[in-house]
């Protein structure tokens, strides 16, 4: 017999590209096999042998089971499954690169018992743009539409994957489902001397059958944070590469309103700053920056900053936090180099306003001089580059919704835009 899955998702939300479960020999002892993957690059696959034997009122599964899940490699040294009845329980023990894992699960009719432990587990099991290890024990426990759980994890040495940052991030993380809430207590510290703390009651949505667990993003949300020391490495760590940001950093707050339309009260401050996108090569060294977290908004007070050479950067504005909220800010710009890549170098002068709408769409208007281009015809190393030097004038009216990246409401990584 063979059963096979292509594009599946199971009634509590595992999805498989792709499934294949081959049994063979007589019912009382059949031989299995199985392979599957996710079909999301890199995020799990698995492959495995064993045997079903029957009982008198199911059958017992031992395995032997091997893959990958996002960037950590597993193999089992004990995997068994039991159907008697209307009950199921599972065991395994698992060893992941360096670390370990032990999973058991039982559930009877619509009650439902779970405890995982995990030492020394990459983090690229979590996230595979993230690298260190984590210990974690976790137990949930309820009946139909009733669920609630603890977990205790530590992270250890986290880091973004391939930073060259020597700060490495310990923290403690202690979270409770109870019945349509989760409370989460964080703490971190790095060896850069920064502290932070959150201190969150997330709204959920959980049941022991069929086994879910969520967060509801349009119901209310309560909070408090706080963070004071160098900003880099717990930057890198949540909001990965492609973006990064540095400096000295205070600041604290209070957090309401849900997860779609955050609203936040409190303070921040950054000083001795660097920030830099990868795509554009835009370089911000010096900054320094006072803002005030106003409710639905982030009322910027001033920022300045320069391209680590003679240009300089200055501004005000507010930046909304809810999706269709109003935002807008205004910078002046003295010789400083909008754009620094293979495709060419910008320097600009002069004063712009942006604006956000609550439709989402971003409009840029003022005028800019360029002070000097540098364009590469025929990007980014073809043997005969041609580079056009030139002074113009600029003047801009409209962009598309996403080509400045954190001045809308949501994320943009991974897009890119291009401005004809």
């Amino acid at each position: 017999i063979t059963l096979q899955a292509n594009d599946a998702v199971a009634r509590g939300g595992f999805a498989a590209h792709f499934l294949s479960i081959e049994a063979t020999g007589p019912l009382s002892h059949l031989g299995l096999k199985l392979s599957g993957e996710s079909g999301t690059t890199g995020l799990w696959r698995v492959a495995g042998t064993g045997t079903a034997t029957q009982t008198s009122n199911g059958y017992d599964i031992a395995l032997q089971l091997g893959g990958r899940i996002r960037r950590a490699d597993f193999r089992s040294s004990e995997a068994t499954i039991r159907f008697a009845g209307d009950s199921r329980t599972a065991r395994m023990r698992l060893a992941m690169g360096n670390g370990s894992a032990d999973v058991e699960f039982s559930q009877a009719g619509d009650a439902l018992n779970a405890r995982a432990v995990l030492q020394g587990a990459d983090l690229g099991l979590v996230n595979e743009d993230l690298a260190g290890q984590f210990d974690a024990n976790i137990t949930v426990a309820g009946h139909g539409r009733t669920l609630g759980g603890d977990m205790v994890a530590t992270l250890l040495d986290a880091h973004a994957a391939g930073s060259r940052d020597p700060s490495r991030i310990g923290a403690s993380i202690t979270a409770r489902l109870a019945d349509d809430t989760i409370s989460v207590d964080a703490t971190a510290r790095d060896n850069q001397g920064l502290h932070s703390q959150a201190n969150l009651v997330l709204p959920a949505e959980a049941a022991a059958s069929p086994f879910r667990i969520a967060i509801a993003r349009t119901r209310p949300m309560r909070g408090t944070f706080a963070a004071q020391g160098q900003i880099g490495a717990l930057w890198n760590l949540v909001m990965g590469q492609e973006r990064s940001l540095s400096g000295q950093v205070d600041m604290a707050g209070q957090l309401s309103g849900t997860l779609a339309d955050p609203r936040a009260t409190g303070t921040a401050s950054l000083t001795d700053g660097r920030f830099t996108d990868t795509t554009t090569g835009l370089r911000l060294a010096g900054l320094v920056l006072h803002a005030t977290l106003a409710n639905n908004a982030i009322e910027v007070a001033d920022v300045s900053g320069t391209d680590g050479s003679r240009g300089r950067l200055s501004g005000s504005g507010r930046i909304s936090l809810l999706r269709n909220g109003v935002s807008n800010f205004r910078l002046d710009l003295q010789s400083f180099r909008l754009l620094d890549n293979d495709i060419g170098q910008v320097s600009a002068s002069g004063q712009t306003t942006i604006n956000r709408d609550a439709t989402g769409r971003v409009q840029l208007s003022g005028a800019l001089m360029v002070d000097r281009a540098e364009i590469a015809a025929n990007p980014p190393t073809p043997s005969g580059v041609v580079t056009i030097r030139q002074k113009v004038s600029l003047s801009v009216t409209r962009l598309p919704p996403v080509f400045l990246g954190g001045l809308g409401h949501g994320s943009n990584r991974g897009r890119q835009d291009t401005l004809s």
